[in-house]
């Protein structure tokens, strides 16, 4: 059964909830899009990006209740020690 929230003019359905998701490029655009709105469905996301500044404002539009589903690490995808971090 799905739970239901209203966020705004959205409603929230937790569609998400008990998924863990890796996110690459969250720290902007459409990264940055799926990682929100992944998290307000109800996943653990990991957000990855090559630039701390952008995933540091993406922690801070979390909503505080929904935060600690957020973990954020910067890396390369492209460079194998990097992508074994991010899904540890």
């Amino acid at each position: 059964m799905e739970s239901a929230a209203r966020d705004g003019e959205r409603q929230v359905t937790m569609k998400l909830s008990n998924q863990v998701a890796l996110v690459t490029g969250a720290g902007s655009g459409i990264g940055r899009a799926i990682a929100r709105l992944f998290v307000e469905e109800g996943a653990s996301v990991v957000g990855a990006d090559l630039h701390a500044e952008g995933l540091e404002s993406l922690s801070t539009e979390i909503d505080p209740l929904r935060r600690a589903h957020l973990t954020t690490t910067t890396g390369d995808v492209s460079v194998r020690a990097d992508a074994e971090r991010m899904v540890e």
